[in-house]
């Protein structure tokens, strides 16, 4: 681990990693901002540095354990389809997802593209959910 933070601070020098540090903090600030606008999300938390912890939590779905096989399904059927990597918690025995930013090429579009498609799956099992219990049991056997 050492070598790793070695290799960058040689490679790009105390200022520029800095200032990288400095544009992944103000993009954590931001996203922070976008999640507490959406009323589709539930943030845990104001970002201490660059991690976030959220929920997609569409109004009118409160039961905690739903919530939590929903945020799961989620994750699962991003990483299926491979359009989007985002990681995921626990905390306060609760299912969250978690965006963690390291990247100071990373931009709030990017960050909006992936709220889109948690939007788009999270809505997408939840249909199947109400509407066919096969389509549901479908989802979540391929998850």
């Amino acid at each position: 681990d050492a070598l790793k933070l070695w290799m960058t601070l040689r490679v790009l020098g105390p200022d520029k990693l800095g200032e990288a540090f400095d544009v992944v903090i103000d993009l954590a600030r931001d996203t922070h901002l976008l999640l507490e606008r959406d009323d589709d999300i539930e943030v845990l938390h104001r970002p201490m540095l660059s991690t976030l912890l959220f929920r997609y939590r569409p109004v009118g779905v409160a039961e905690p354990k739903l919530l939590d096989d929903l945020n799961s399904a989620i994750r699962k059927m991003m990483m299926r389809e491979g359009q989007a990597l985002i990681a995921a918690t626990r905390e306060g025995g609760r299912y969250y997802l978690k965006f963690t930013l390291l990247n100071p090429d990373t931009t709030l579009m990017d960050i909006q593209a992936v709220l889109d498609l948690v939007r788009r799956y999270g809505q997408g099992w939840l249909q199947a959910r109400s509407c066919e219990p096969e389509a549901l049991i479908r989802l979540t056997e391929a998850n």
